[in-house]
């Protein structure tokens, strides 16, 4: 049996963990520059408040509703999420991270899943839900039940899967999409056990290959792989906490994502031979305008300094006067860093440095990571990370990662 391990309302959640006066009460957590609401509490859903509404839309009812609203903090849910990862993984064994606040796992037999449940909850303080079933669509049919249950645990047998799906829209099954909703509707197809009833020349016709596999889980047959694919590309962009137009600010903002570009490439041990860099300014206003350009690197590289130094090349290209309002930063071109393809005439000087370049890459992303990315800098990006660069109005202390933010407790 597969089982689904699922953080309930996880950044919300995350939020109130250090935070016992907001315990029954209503969070919710913004996106990006405060923008949009992205996570809420049980108790802000309760009030009708939906995800995806635009903050200022929603700030009296907030205000009326003493709803406390957070910034999104990206650091502090990350090293939550990687600590609910390690305890589920203590006592599973094998586990498969779907997402940030998700995990597929093998169930053993010994184990009663609400004790599991309880164990998780008890150990990380992160309200979770259960679901097992036989294929991994089914546990998160089975997961969605246990979100209801008392014990925050479900298991769907395969005596109860009939009668369970008969319960799903088709709308609610993960992999199944609002037009493709729209579309079996159209066709009578109302929820999960009519789609399956369906022959199979007919859900391949209708739905493509990935809507079969999905009916095929449903009918408990395993088809669906969530191992990551090698990366082919990977990006750093965000929009401005306020308008930039000076060239100097500009090339802070393309340091710091290229910086969190090279990051990233390290991390998944790839090297990139393409960078494109996007300027854009108020999508709203008349004088719109999104120069890009794009330079191919000498040789594939993930380190930091010869991106910054690319991106420079190409902001000095693209810049015009003008009141910006993000930028972005593409990696493309990517290839392993263990399979670099050298130039056949490169000197044994220049493989040296490439080398040293390579092992230095890797210590300054181990050391940032244990010290925070503001613990080695590069001069380029003036002492700023891509965080710097939006607004963050209401953010929350990172309790885990930065000595300054540790909690203090009075007894």
């Amino acid at each position: 049996m597969i089982g689904l391990c699922d953080c309930n309302s996880f950044y919300a959640t995350c939020e109130k963990l250090f935070r016992p006066d907001l315990k029954n009460k209503p969070v919710v957590v913004l996106s990006n520059n405060d923008g949009c609401i992205v996570a809420l509490s049980k108790e802000a859903k309760a009030l009708g408040i939906k995800r995806g509404a635009p903050y200022y839309s929603q700030k009296d009812v907030l205000e009326k509703n003493n709803v406390t609203t957070f910034s999104s903090n990206y650091t502090l849910y990350q090293d939550i999420s990687d600590r609910v990862m390690e305890v589920l993984k203590s006592l599973v064994g094998t586990i498969m991270p779907y997402s940030i606040d998700e995990a597929f796992f093998m169930m053993p037999k010994n184990i009663d899943p609400a004790e599991l449940r309880r164990k998780i909850v008890q150990y990380t303080g992160i309200e979770v839900s259960i679901g097992i079933a036989r294929t991994k669509t089914l546990a998160k049919v089975a997961n969605h039940i246990g979100k209801k249950e008392k014990s925050g645990a479900y298991v769907l047998t395969e005596e109860d899967e009939e009668r369970m799906l008969k319960k799903v829209p088709v709308q609610d099954i993960w992999g199944i999409g609002y037009k493709r909703a729209v579309l079996l509707n159209q066709y009578g197809i109302n929820n999960a056990y009519q789609l399956i009833q369906k022959n199979d020349i007919w859900i391949k016709k209708q739905l493509t290959i990935m809507g079969y596999a999905t009916v095929s889980e449903l009918r408990g047959i395993p088809m669906v792989n969530i191992d990551n694919p090698p990366l082919k590309s990977t990006c750093s962009g965000i929009t401005f906490s306020h308008v930039r137009s000076n060239y100097e600010e500009l090339e802070e903002a393309i340091a710091c994502h290229c910086t969190n570009v090279a990051n990233k490439l390290i991390e998944n041990n790839m090297n990139c031979q393409m960078l494109s860099i996007n300027l854009f300014t108020n999508r709203f206003l008349q004088d719109y305008i999104a120069p890009c350009a794009v330079i191919k690197l000498d040789e594939p590289t993930n380190y930091i300094p010869l991106l910054i130094k690319a991106g420079k090349s190409i902001l000095k290209k693209i810049y015009t006067d003008a009141n910006y309002k993000g930028c972005r930063v593409w990696a493309t071109e990517l290839s392993p860093s263990s399979s670099r393809q050298l130039d056949l005439f490169m000197s044994d000087i220049e493989i040296d440095k490439m080398t040293k370049q390579d092992k230095l890459s890797k210590i300054v992303n181990d050391i940032t990571k244990i010290y925070g990315r503001k613990s080695l800098n590069v001069a380029a990006a003036n002492k700023k990370v891509k965080n710097d660069l939006m607004s963050r109005k209401m953010l929350s202390p990172c309790y885990t990662t930065k000595w300054k933010d540790l909690p203090i407790v009075f007894v």
